[in-house]
């Protein structure tokens, strides 16, 4: 088939781009390659950052479309994203030139994410979390799958799959991987399987903690708990005696967990470090179950029948060790002789809720965790100690 000028233009543009980087390679070169005069490139691309863009924007037109077909037909999620995977190692093995420069021109260009171009990219992810959200739907999936990084763990992989075949050659072609890729990712996806018969009740928490985070405590229904954990409604009932109870359950949980693994980590001698050491455990331990983190800030902290409940005992033997490392701080000269376990308990609790709340509510803000909470660690340390030189851990 007849090729156009643009067509000829932006195909000497990818060799010459491979070859020699966007660096190495002019306009010039390009025109004299496609057999065109430089105005006449120019006339087409206004420069060479135009011309990156131009090939990026219609290869991944091209990539969308045949997608789209490859797709249409295919039913369940688990195909559907099989496909998608084949699809993406299978085009970047066809075309070794647009790969590279696309990972090694485009992807290192801040520009680039401003252009019309990278519209399309967001136009492709969409259609992979779709194909996410599709198994998750059907039960396929489970349903605590974070979207947004499992894309990144798809694309990721796709693109050093393509700088092992291409740049290291590791592989003759990255798409003789995608068993070993698909195998790999639906570990991660699918749905695990319900506990066996004598676990029901550890089932029924682990629903509970799931629907609870996802909607709250108010608007929770026992009934989605009791489809999630795959039991009758009434069953759930046979276990906990109301809603509440099942919360608190869920609480009573994790802190009784945090109870036992908290000693673990005061392998260190001076109360300072032991100090820092609760403040970052509380943290960590925390923030490792995201789905635990809301219910505990959400409908632990502040919900005034948490203090009535079973669970709150848990939790007050889990603040009467930070209680009891001031006391051992004072006993041993480290810490100031003034200062109030309970008020300095009451501080920490009501710093990280509201750190909590913060991280919680505004989503759209990115924070670094870490550092606020070594800076906080640091506030709090400095608060208590008699030397101002106090190490920070």
């Amino acid at each position: 088939m007849h090729k156009t000028t643009r067509e000829r233009i932006l195909e000497a543009a990818e060799e010459l781009l491979t070859q020699n980087g966007i660096e190495g390679t002019t306009i010039a070169n390009i025109a004299q390659k496609a057999g065109v005069a430089d105005s006449l490139a120019y006339q087409y691309f206004k420069g060479k950052d135009d011309l990156v863009n131009a090939i990026f924007h219609d290869r991944m037109e091209e990539t969308i479309e045949i997608l789209q077909d490859h797709l249409e037909g295919i039913i369940d999620a688990k195909s559907k994203l099989s496909k998608f995977l084949w699809y993406s190692l299978k085009y970047n093995d066809l075309h070794k030139n647009y790969v590279r420069n696309l990972l090694f021109e485009c992807r290192s260009n801040p520009e680039l994410y401003n252009t019309e171009a990278y519209a399309l990219v967001k136009k492709h992810a969409s259609n992979l979390r779709g194909i996410l959200k599709t198994g998750v739907d059907e039960g396929i999936f489970h349903a605590d799958i974070d979207l947004s990084l499992l894309r990144d763990i798809i694309y990721g992989t796709i693109d050093f799959e393509a700088i092992g075949c291409i740049e290291n050659e590791e592989v003759k072609e990255s798409g003789q991987d995608l068993n070993d890729i698909m195998s790999l990712i639906f570990r991660m996806v699918k749905r695990k399987e319900a506990p066996a018969a004598g676990d029901k009740k550890e089932n029924i928490l682990s629903a509970a903690e799931e629907v609870f985070s996802r909607h709250g405590f108010f608007k929770a229904k026992v009934s989605e708990i009791a489809r999630i954990a795959n039991i009758a409604e009434g069953s759930i009932y046979n276990n906990f005696v109301n809603k509440d109870d099942l919360l608190f359950s869920v609480a009573g949980k994790y802190l009784n967990r945090n109870l036992e693994a908290l000693p673990s980590i005061f392998h260190i001698e001076t109360s300072q470090q032991k100090l820092s050491a609760f403040i970052r455990f509380h943290f960590t331990s925390l923030l490792g179950n995201y789905k635990f983190f809301r219910i505990y800030v959400l409908d632990m902290l502040l919900n005034k029948k948490f203090y009535k409940s079973k669970s709150y005992e848990a939790h007050r033997k889990y603040f009467k060790i930070l209680e009891d490392l001031i006391e051992e701080g004072k006993a041993k000269g480290e810490f100031h002789e003034d200062v109030n376990p309970r008020v300095f308990r009451n501080m920490f609790i009501g710093a990280f809720t509201h750190m909590a709340l913060r991280w919680i509510a505004f989503t759209d803000r990115k924070y670094d965790k870490l550092e606020e909470i070594n800076t906080l660690c640091g506030l709090l340390l400095s608060a208590v100690s008699l030397r101002d030189d106090q190490p920070a851990y």
